[in-house]
């Protein structure tokens, strides 16, 4: 299989990319499920669970359990409608216009930033009520992120700033819970 390794980069700032093999010659298996204890997606999936999903060893967690099937998550929300700056970040250009717009879902201890999908973007307020509890819907390996990092300096990077897309929490519908 052709694996991109994230957390190696080569001197000039590319990934580390190659090839590996998922068992030897003589059937030996090397290549290992890891066990990310997937939480139901029926209902509302847990802010941390999330979380820990999409960070520590597994950052892809979120992809690997969820695919393209959309969760909802209970979380306050706290826009930034400046969105990333479009020259720091080879994935600048993916849900870049017109969404901009940037979530931090936090749910007790527990934090999460996510993407603004282009068709929420028009009708979600750079202000929302604080205080106020959300249901957030979205999904992760968002069918856009084909086109992350188009015209990126080489495949390697493009590759890069695809994964980094498809492990994304998407945000597709903000609804307020009733108090």
């Amino acid at each position: 299989y052709r694996v991109v390794a994230p957390a190696v980069t080569r001197a000039g700032g590319a990934p580390m990319v190659g090839w590996v093999a998922v068992a030897s010659k003589t059937g030996e298996i090397w290549a290992q499920d890891v066990p990310l204890a997937c939480p139901q997606v029926e209902g509302q999936v847990d802010l941390a669970e999330v979380v820990r999903l999409t960070s520590g060893t597994v950052a892809d967690g979120g992809v690997s359990c969820f695919g393209q099937v959309p969760i909802s998550i209970a979380a306050s929300v706290a826009v930034t409608c400046a969105g990333p700056d479009a020259a720091s970040t080879d994935t600048a250009n993916w849900l870049a216009e017109p969404a901009r717009m940037t979530l931090r879902l936090t749910a007790g201890a527990a934090s999460l930033d996510a993407r603004v999908h282009p068709d929420l973007a028009g009708r979600t307020s750079c202000d929302p009520v604080s205080g106020t509890t959300w249901t957030v819907r979205g999904h992760f390996q968002d069918p856009a992120a084909e086109g992350c990092a188009a015209g990126a300096a080489s495949v390697e990077v493009a590759e890069m700033a695809r994964y980094r897309c498809r492990s994304i929490f998407v945000v597709t519908d903000l609804t307020p819970v009733a108090p």
